[in-house]
């Protein structure tokens, strides 16, 4: 259950909702956000330095026009899918192999408006769709995953295979995948990574920046937070589709204990996933 923080730690206000009136039920220390039952959240004004500045205000900011989604949420845990429309065969190479069976989270997939209408599992959301936009479309993402109450989320790559029987959610971390190293540049491969609602809360309030790498862009973010990476040894990288002619020869006995591994082309998704 989230905390409520009745005053800003720093100035003593009370913090209520400026829209609603509810009391707060979080608060981000590091940059006076709170947040309402309501899906309000706000800055206190003593951040500011004028007055309480809603971040999203009613009706406004909350999923940015996103559209689809008509599957129903049954879970508080999401495994969201980036993609695109260009890699259709990928995520429908997901479709068919591992999203089937999931039990235990709702699968969703997310890419930028199209010229049709969603599948029920998909959501559109108004940002690029290239790859320049990641940064943007994981934003959203977080925007649309918070609005709805889920608590915690995979993020995904639509070229990874995962296990549905044998994830385990980490609820300690704020931010764990795939580290890079050295430590310093502190972000997970994009291929697969954890976020707890304190970290989609972040990035779903952040800027954008010159970063086109969304992996690095979300690292980046959650540094200046005060969030840490952290490692999770059952998310495993591959490497690049693109730079290998066959799978590694020790796939099959790294693929044994992981979670969520990756990057992988459609047929291979299909062939690693009935190992």
């Amino acid at each position: 259950m989230a905390e409520t923080y009745p005053n800003c730690p720093d100035c003593g206000k009370e913090a209520l909702c400026p829209h609603c009136r509810e009391r707060a039920t979080y608060q981000t220390p590091f940059d006076k956000f709170f947040w309402c039952a309501q899906a309000h959240w706000w800055r206190c004004s003593c951040y500011t330095g004028s007055k309480d500045v809603p971040v999203n205000p009613i009706g406004t900011n909350v999923d940015s026009g996103a559209h689809g989604g008509a599957k129903p949420k049954t879970s508080d845990l999401l495994y969201a899918v980036v993609t695109c429309e260009a890699r259709r065969a990928h995520a429908d190479a997901q479709r068919s192999t591992w999203t089937k069976d999931v039990t235990t989270a709702d699968v969703r997939f997310f890419l930028a408006r199209q010229n049709r209408e969603p599948l029920a599992d998909e959501v559109f959301l108004d940002v690029d769709d290239g790859y320049d936009g990641l940064a943007a479309k994981v934003r959203e993402v977080c925007r649309w995953t918070v609005a709805r109450g889920y608590t915690r989320m995979l993020k995904l790559d639509d070229d990874v295979v995962l296990f549905p029987g044998r994830v385990i959610n980490p609820l300690a971390a704020d931010y764990a995948g795939w580290k890079q190293e050295p430590a310093f540049y502190n972000y997970c491969s994009g291929l697969a990574y954890w976020l707890s609602r304190k970290a989609m809360m972040v990035l779903a309030c952040a800027e954008l920046t010159a970063e086109t790498a969304e992996d690095r862009w979300v690292g980046t973010t959650l540094h200046n937070a005060g969030i840490r990476a952290e490692s999770c040894l059952k998310i495993q990288w591959f490497g690049k589709i693109s730079s290998r002619k066959d799978l590694p020869g020790n796939t099959r006995a790294r693929l044994s204990s992981c979670w969520v591994a990756g990057e992988f082309a459609p047929h291979e998704l299909k062939h690693v996933y009935v190992w």
